[in-house]
Protein backbone atom coordinates (compact mmCIF):
# COMPACT_ATOMS: atom_id res chain seq x y z
CA UNK A 1 0.00 0.00 0.00
CA UNK A 2 2.85 2.39 0.80
CA UNK A 3 4.38 1.82 -2.62
CA UNK A 4 1.15 2.85 -4.30
CA UNK A 5 0.93 5.97 -2.16
CA UNK A 6 4.54 6.82 -2.94
CA UNK A 7 3.80 6.47 -6.65
CA UNK A 8 0.85 8.82 -6.22
CA UNK A 9 3.14 11.38 -4.61
CA UNK A 10 6.02 11.04 -7.09
CA UNK A 11 3.98 11.26 -10.33
CA UNK A 12 2.89 14.90 -9.84
CA UNK A 13 6.40 15.82 -8.70
CA UNK A 14 7.90 14.40 -11.88
CA UNK A 15 5.32 16.23 -14.01
CA UNK A 16 6.08 19.50 -12.21
CA UNK A 17 9.85 19.08 -12.74
CA UNK A 18 9.35 18.38 -16.46
CA UNK A 19 7.10 21.42 -16.79
CA UNK A 20 9.59 23.69 -14.99
CA UNK A 21 12.52 22.56 -17.16
CA UNK A 22 10.50 23.18 -20.31
CA UNK A 23 9.54 26.65 -19.09
CA UNK A 24 13.18 27.41 -18.28
CA UNK A 25 14.28 26.44 -21.80
CA UNK A 26 11.60 28.63 -23.38
CA UNK A 27 12.50 31.57 -21.15
CA UNK A 28 16.22 31.22 -21.93
CA UNK A 29 15.49 31.21 -25.67
CA UNK A 30 13.31 34.31 -25.33
CA UNK A 31 16.01 36.09 -23.36
CA UNK A 32 18.62 35.37 -26.02
CA UNK A 33 16.33 36.55 -28.80
CA UNK A 34 15.46 39.73 -26.89
CA UNK A 35 19.15 40.42 -26.26
CA UNK A 36 19.95 39.99 -29.96
CA UNK A 37 17.23 42.46 -30.92
CA UNK A 38 18.39 44.94 -28.25
CA UNK A 39 21.85 45.13 -29.85
CA UNK A 40 20.56 47.31 -32.70
CA UNK A 41 20.69 51.05 -32.03
CA UNK A 42 19.00 52.31 -35.19
CA UNK A 43 16.11 51.21 -37.33
CA UNK A 44 18.39 50.92 -40.37
CA UNK A 45 20.60 48.36 -38.64
CA UNK A 46 17.54 46.37 -37.62
CA UNK A 47 16.10 46.54 -41.14
CA UNK A 48 19.38 45.26 -42.64
CA UNK A 49 19.46 42.44 -40.11
CA UNK A 50 15.86 41.44 -40.83
CA UNK A 51 16.62 41.35 -44.57
CA UNK A 52 19.48 38.89 -43.96
CA UNK A 53 19.06 35.12 -43.70
CA UNK A 54 19.82 35.16 -39.98
CA UNK A 55 17.21 37.86 -39.40
CA UNK A 56 14.57 35.87 -41.24
CA UNK A 57 15.39 32.78 -39.19
CA UNK A 58 15.11 34.79 -35.96
CA UNK A 59 11.75 36.24 -36.98
CA UNK A 60 10.48 32.79 -38.00
CA UNK A 61 11.51 31.44 -34.60
CA UNK A 62 9.74 34.30 -32.86
CA UNK A 63 6.63 33.70 -34.96
CA UNK A 64 6.72 29.95 -34.24
CA UNK A 65 6.89 30.36 -30.44
CA UNK A 66 3.73 28.29 -30.06
CA UNK A 67 4.04 24.55 -29.91
CA UNK A 68 3.03 22.28 -32.71
CA UNK A 69 -0.47 20.91 -31.98
CA UNK A 70 0.91 17.38 -32.25
CA UNK A 71 3.31 18.09 -29.38
CA UNK A 72 0.49 19.42 -27.21
CA UNK A 73 -1.62 16.36 -27.97
CA UNK A 74 1.28 14.07 -27.05
CA UNK A 75 1.75 16.15 -23.91
CA UNK A 76 -1.82 15.27 -22.91
CA UNK A 77 -1.33 11.62 -23.76
CA UNK A 78 1.50 11.11 -21.26
CA UNK A 79 -0.54 11.90 -18.13
CA UNK A 80 -3.41 9.86 -19.56
CA UNK A 81 -1.19 6.80 -19.85
CA UNK A 82 0.47 7.33 -16.48
CA UNK A 83 -2.76 7.93 -14.57
CA UNK A 84 -4.55 5.04 -16.27
CA UNK A 85 -1.70 2.66 -15.50
CA UNK A 86 -1.54 3.92 -11.92
CA UNK A 87 -5.29 3.47 -11.51
CA UNK A 88 -5.07 -0.08 -12.84
CA UNK A 89 -2.12 -0.77 -10.56
CA UNK A 90 -4.01 0.52 -7.52
CA UNK A 91 -7.02 -1.55 -8.48
CA UNK A 92 -4.85 -4.66 -8.89
CA UNK A 93 -3.16 -4.14 -5.50
CA UNK A 94 -6.55 -3.63 -3.90
CA UNK A 95 -8.01 -6.68 -5.60
CA UNK A 96 -5.14 -9.05 -4.81
CA UNK A 97 -3.86 -7.92 -1.42
CA UNK A 98 -5.50 -5.05 0.41
CA UNK A 99 -9.24 -5.27 -0.33
CA UNK A 100 -9.88 -1.84 1.15
CA UNK A 101 -12.67 0.57 0.17
CA UNK A 102 -10.33 3.57 0.37
CA UNK A 103 -7.83 1.96 -1.97
CA UNK A 104 -10.62 1.12 -4.39
CA UNK A 105 -11.84 4.72 -4.26
CA UNK A 106 -8.34 5.98 -5.01
CA UNK A 107 -8.02 3.50 -7.89
CA UNK A 108 -11.32 4.63 -9.40
CA UNK A 109 -10.48 8.32 -9.03
CA UNK A 110 -7.01 7.99 -10.55
CA UNK A 111 -8.35 5.79 -13.35
CA UNK A 112 -11.12 8.30 -14.05
CA UNK A 113 -8.53 11.09 -14.27
CA UNK A 114 -6.61 8.99 -16.79
CA UNK A 115 -9.76 8.38 -18.80
CA UNK A 116 -10.51 12.11 -18.70
CA UNK A 117 -7.07 12.90 -20.07
CA UNK A 118 -7.61 10.32 -22.82
CA UNK A 119 -10.95 11.94 -23.73
CA UNK A 120 -9.41 15.44 -23.74
CA UNK A 121 -6.52 14.25 -25.89
CA UNK A 122 -8.87 12.58 -28.37
CA UNK A 123 -11.01 15.72 -28.56
CA UNK A 124 -7.91 17.90 -29.07
CA UNK A 125 -6.74 15.65 -31.87
CA UNK A 126 -10.13 15.67 -33.57
CA UNK A 127 -10.52 19.46 -33.32
CA UNK A 128 -6.94 20.17 -34.42
CA UNK A 129 -7.37 17.92 -37.43
CA UNK A 130 -10.76 19.36 -38.38
CA UNK A 131 -9.44 22.94 -38.07
CA UNK A 132 -6.40 22.13 -40.23
CA UNK A 133 -3.81 22.95 -37.57
CA UNK A 134 -1.47 20.11 -38.51
CA UNK A 135 1.37 21.16 -40.79
CA UNK A 136 2.23 18.81 -43.61
CA UNK A 137 5.99 19.04 -43.00
CA UNK A 138 8.33 16.16 -42.57
CA UNK A 139 11.21 16.13 -40.09
CA UNK A 140 13.88 18.64 -41.02
CA UNK A 141 11.72 20.53 -43.54
CA UNK A 142 12.03 24.29 -43.34
CA UNK A 143 9.66 26.98 -44.62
Amino acid sequence: MYIALAALAIAPLMAWIAHRSKDAKIQARRDIQRDVLAKFSTGDELAKFIDSDGGRRLLNQLADEGEDPRQKILGGLYPALILSALGLGLWYVNYTEVNNARMLTAAVLVGALGAGFFAATALSYYLSKSWGLFKRQGPGDED
